[in-house]
């Protein structure tokens, strides 16, 4: 499968403004592979409502992104759904950190 025309432009411009795509290992960046989990870092957010904003806009999927990580058809179709099917796929994992967070529950 080969991807339309239009991509190339856009993983251009996705590496002009997000700058995490930008930092190698080694660089001193603050790459994607350097950050916390993101099940982890949400969960750890959830009573701070600004930290936890800015922390969900850093995990959000860029729309190839989210539309390969669904296995989407890259069409004229918009991409925001399927960068929201890529965050609903990381629910269970989500879950199981603010479930280890809360510790084992005691039946009531």
């Amino acid at each position: 499968m080969t991807a339309p025309r239009r991509v190339a432009p856009l993983v251009a411009i996705l590496l002009a403004t997000r700058p995490e795509f930008n930092y190698p290992e080694g660089k001193g960046g603050l790459g994607r592979s350097h950050r916390e989990p993101a099940a982890r870092a949400l969960a750890a957010r959830l009573g701070q409502p600004r930290q936890l904003w800015v922390e969900a806009r850093l995990r959000w999927d860029p729309p190839i992104e989210g539309t390969m990580g669904v296995r989407g058809p890259f069409n004229r179709l918009p991409r925001w759904p399927f960068q929201v099917g890529a965050g609903v796929r990381r629910l269970p994992e989500f879950s199981r950190t603010l479930r280890r967070r809360r510790g084992p529950s005691t039946p009531g």
